[in-house]
């Protein structure tokens, strides 16, 4: 079982993005990202009219929100949330933009599959989680961690 959740590290400092894209996180772009939203044990969002790319300035700001979003929640992921790997898949919904963030504890055993493909895992509880971030907004709008444990 490999584990999910979203992280972030805990200043996002838009100059240290693109090494966070590299070691902790990926943006996965193209028809593939759609299986993102098929996860197997948690809600994803179903109304997605588009994909569209993040940038990195989409990121560093999202990264800049998440850690106190999740601290703030009694249901947050399991240990340190600059420990996990992530994904982001951008979307459209109801015409706004949104980033989908995909995040969960990097099993070797994985290797970089997750560089390329979404990442999808059953089971896992508390240790997995998706968030929705609006990016016009700039705040998280939803939440869902795994189901089991």
């Amino acid at each position: 079982m490999v584990m999910m959740a979203a992280a972030a590290c805990s200043r996002a400092d838009p100059e240290r993005i693109p090494e966070i894209l590299s070691e902790r996180g990926v943006v996965l772009s193209g028809p593939g990202a759609r299986r993102v939203f098929q996860q197997c044990s948690r809600p994803a969002p179903q109304d997605v009219q588009a994909l569209w790319t993040p940038t990195p300035a989409d990121v560093a700001a999202l990264e800049a929100a998440l850690p106190a979003f999740v601290a703030g929640r009694p249901d947050r992921p399991d240990g340190l949330i600059a420990a996990y790997t992530r994904q982001y898949v951008g979307y459209v919904a109801a015409g706004r933009r949104m980033i989908y963030v995909n995040g969960f504890r990097h099993a070797p055993a994985r290797g970089d599959a997750w560089r390329h493909a979404p990442a999808v895992t059953c089971g896992g509880g508390r240790g997995e989680f998706g968030a929705v971030y609006d990016v016009e907004d700039g705040v998280f709008v939803n939440y869902e961690h795994n189901g089991g444990a």
